[in-house]
């Protein structure tokens, strides 16, 4: 029938006839001593309906899906409103008695990412 569906990342023409995806099938188990295979001259489409189908479909340059963010960096990176990835220092969990006070203040604030670093991780949090 020449229908195009469009289902979010993937298009679908819809066609019937000697195309169908059951032709070889078909014709492999339906051979019968009259010589009827299954497949009936009708069904192909002529070559005007063909260009009338091909023309309906509008080919367009193919993007991948979007892929899923990556769990662990989502809980780790937040994208402040300037752009730039902040992230939370580490070691700041247990053992805190035998660090210095110093060390302590210093793990409090967060850092920002840079370099290669915040490329990888905008990557996985696709922002």
């Amino acid at each position: 029938d020449g229908n195009v569906y469009d289902f979010g990342i993937f298009t679908t023409l819809c066609i019937g006839g000697a195309y169908s995806v059951d032709k070889w099938y078909r014709l492999q188990n339906f051979r019968q001593s009259n010589g009827w295979c299954g497949w009936f001259a009708e069904e192909q489409l002529f070559p005007d309906e063909m260009n009338y189908i091909t023309k309906k479909v509008i080919i367009k340059e193919k993007v991948m899906p979007k892929l899923k963010s990556h769990s662990g960096a989502k809980k780790r990176f937040k994208v402040t409103k300037s752009g730039n990835l902040k992230f939370a220092r580490a070691n700041r969990g247990h053992f805190l008695a035998k660090k210095a006070q110093a060390r302590k203040r210093k793990l409090r604030k967060g850092g920002y990412l840079s370099g290669k670093q915040e490329k990888n991780a905008r990557k996985m949090i696709n922002a």
